[in-house]
């Protein structure tokens, strides 16, 4: 598919990061309700009270679940031709960007969210879960978005300098 507009190629990258790791978070907490799962995601901003189990507050963790998902996506994906420069595979790229984010939301935002503290993946084999589901469902499609993206933009740049 060939997509030459940024913003398209950014908000359908983000719908299916996004999309992707929820299904995989699901499917790894599969014995926690579906509703409990996005309210744990509110609680990073309404700590305790994200669990009432309403309904406003699993529409904010999915909100909150998809904002994330932008601003990794995002960054990922217009950083995408720098990290060309030093690692010219796409998928090394890809998984650098699940590491990255790994990092980032294991170390910055969850401690320093409102979510009921515990280890959260830090076990070596919860973090290594956690590591490969960023990979699988944020880093490699973010890669790989990117790079159709550019590559197609390259082709319509010299197109548009023919003529």
């Amino acid at each position: 598919m060939r997509i030459n507009n940024l913003y398209l190629a950014l908000i359908l990258t983000v719908f299916i990061t996004g999309t992707l790791d929820a299904t995989a978070t699901l499917l790894l907490n599969s014995k926690v309700p579906v509703s409990q799962v996005f309210c744990f995601i509110a609680s990073g901003v309404f700590g305790k009270a994200a669990f009432t189990l309403s309904g406003k507050m699993v529409a904010y963790g999915i909100i909150f679940h998809y904002m994330i998902s932008y601003v990794f996506t995002t960054t990922w994906f217009i950083s995408f031709p720098l990290f060309t420069r030093l690692f010219r595979n796409k998928f090394v790229i890809g998984t650098l960007y699940g590491l990255f984010t790994w990092l980032i939301m294991s170390f910055i935002v969850i401690p320093l969210s409102h979510t009921p503290k515990g280890t959260h993946g830090m076990t070596l084999y919860g973090a290594g879960i956690g590591m490969a589901t960023l990979v699988l469902c944020i880093g490699l499609p973010t890669a790989l978005m990117a790079s159709e993206y550019y590559k197609n933009a390259r082709k319509v740049k010299v197109e548009v300098e023919k003529k």
